[in-house]
């Protein structure tokens, strides 16, 4: 013959499970009655992340041409690339660098001999003044097809 009495844990998983559906119950009726208010009711959060430091901007960067880049993302064996930077402000000219660097680390892309011998080139441009906008394109050897492109800003105070 079983023993129809409840263990302690079966009896406190009972009361906790009436206790949830009394809530679910009650949270329904706690609405106002009538039509709710036309617009926002709190004001939406203003994020200003889109402005970077240059490490976010770097691994920003990083991370989407590694993951967004079909072929980084794809390839069996790390693809030919030549850097195709286009040098302006002294100390923004090593953020293109430290992404190549970083990619080709883990082993996902490796440096052309030559640009005949490239399968693809990687792009970059940066300019403006106090907000800096950062350009990097993944392209064909020949510049006809683009695989990936990302834009991003950064604050040229922050490091």
């Amino acid at each position: 013959m079983e023993d129809k009495n409840l263990t302690p844990i079966q009896h406190f998983a009972f009361i906790f499970l009436i206790f949830i559906m009394m809530l679910s119950i009650c949270g329904c009726n706690s609405l106002p009655d009538g039509t709710p208010p036309a617009g926002n009711i709190v004001e939406p959060f203003k994020n200003n992340q889109n402005i970077l430091s240059r490490q976010e901007a770097v691994n920003y960067m990083i991370t989407s041409l590694t993951m967004r880049c079909q072929p980084v993302a794809n390839a069996s064996r790390p693809p030919a690339v030549i850097k195709a930077f286009e040098r302006g402000r002294v100390e923004m000219d090593a953020l293109p660098e430290a992404v190549f660097s970083g990619v080709q680390k883990m082993s996902m892309i490796r440096p052309a001999p030559s640009a005949s011998e490239a399968d693809y080139r990687l792009e970059s441009k940066i300019a403006g003044n106090e907000i800096v906008t950062w350009k990097m394109k993944f392209v064909s050897a020949d510049g006809k097809k683009e695989f990936w492109s990302e834009t991003v800003e950064i604050q040229t105070g922050k490091q």
